[in-house]
């Protein structure tokens, strides 16, 4: 592409490039094996959403394991299997946002804090993940309120601002770098 396009939109952060590196090199530089790591991601990501549905929905521990096949199907859809950093970034995404349900729920600022780490790690594969990150947060409130036992404002700043600073470590040491 041309600048602007190639100046701002056409960058990728280093950590999607180190993920997929060891799988480049292992299989020989060829296409099957980026592929098999992809496949990988895949299927992390489809444990990270089943933990992440129990916490949703822990009276209906189906539906994560429905979530989990559901999107192994959904992500053969197009390139069937093809490698994108979406599907990179999505285990660490998803095991963010259990992560930060579960921190939630248990008010646990030590897991609000990996939650954070593993957005920022997200951020560092694409930084589109920024979204998910928000929407994590916003979740980790509005779970527990649904729910009829709203987490306090002391320990809903606590969390927040753990998972905040777990989401600028990975990316602060990224910038570092």
């Amino acid at each position: 592409g041309q600048l602007p396009y190639a100046a701002a939109w056409d960058r990728k952060p280093p950590l999607l490039f180190a993920v997929l590196a060891p799988f480049h090199w292992a299989g020989g530089g060829e296409v099957v094996a980026l592929r098999l790591g992809t496949s990988l991601m895949v299927a992390a990501t489809a444990l990270a959403l089943c933990a992440a549905g129990r916490s949703l929905a822990p009276e209906r521990p189906a539906l994560g394991t429905l979530a989990g096949v559901a999107y192994i199907l959904l992500s053969m859809r197009g390139a069937g299997g093809g490698t994108n950093a979406e599907l990179v970034l999505a285990p660490f995404a998803v095991a963010g946002l259990a992560l930060a349900l579960a921190a939630a729920h248990r008010q646990r600022v030590g897991m609000a804090l990996l939650a954070g780490v593993l957005m920022g790690i997200a951020m560092l594969v694409k930084q589109v993940a920024l979204a998910e990150a928000a929407l994590a947060a916003l979740l980790c409130w509005l779970v527990p309120a649904m729910r009829g036992q709203p987490v306090a404002a002391p320990a809903l700043a606590r969390l927040g601002a753990a998972y905040a600073a777990g989401g600028v470590l990975p990316l602060a040491m990224g910038v570092a770098t």
